[in-house]
């Protein structure tokens, strides 16, 4: 049990170490990368160790933080980026006829 608990945590850590590495730099493949961290063994041995150490001196505190982990490797960490139009332009960004540029103020006569 205490194997694959260790082997759970350091499949999270490394999966959230990759995504933010990926928000900070462009990664070509993501799932190769994290294929690689996970099959390096000197990386592997000091997260076991780690994972060791946590378990020996958090006991119940792993459960939380083995969820926080789990829950946040489902978020989705894609940029968000809407498109924003102004009002007064079309979906191609043309100017709409009888609109006026400034908000607020009266057509002009």
């Amino acid at each position: 049990m205490g194997s694959k608990t260790t082997e759970g945590l350091i499949d999270s850590f490394i999966f959230l170490v990759t995504k933010a590495v990926g928000m900070a730099v462009n990664i070509k493949d993501i799932d190769a990368y994290q294929k690689q961290l996970r099959n390096d063994y000197i990386l592997n041995k000091e997260l076991c160790n780690l994972a060791r150490n946590l378990a020996l001196k958090c006991g119940r505190f792993l459960a939380a933080a083995n969820a926080a982990l789990i829950t946040t490797k489902h978020i989705d960490f894609s940029p968000q980026l809407s498109e924003q139009s102004h009002p007064s332009c079309d979906e191609y960004g043309y100017p709409l006829e009888g609109i006026d540029e400034v908000p607020g103020s009266a057509p002009v006569k």
